[in-house]
């Protein structure tokens, strides 16, 4: 449970992405994958970014981590 209430608002940013099919191509919401949510829960919440890693991400570094990895696929940074 510890790690949902961690994640929750990347969840909810996530999935409100999904639903609106943002991305290049807007009419269809597979532009984002659900691997990329994982992607990112794993390495903000329990890897490299957890905050009990003494190799914590700073608040600047993790949000552009965010934005690369919910990035609508097939674009390029």
């Amino acid at each position: 449970m510890e790690l949902l209430e961690a994640a929750r608002a990347d969840i909810e940013a996530f999935a409100a992405k999904f639903a609106k099919g943002e991305g290049s191509q807007a009419s269809r919401p597979a532009d984002l994958s659900v691997d990329q949510l994982l992607n990112l829960v794993y390495v903000l919440h329990t890897g490299v970014g957890s905050s009990g890693d003494a190799e914590a991400l700073d608040s600047e570094t993790a949000e552009r981590l965010r934005e690369l990895l919910l990035q609508a696929l097939g674009n390029n940074a």
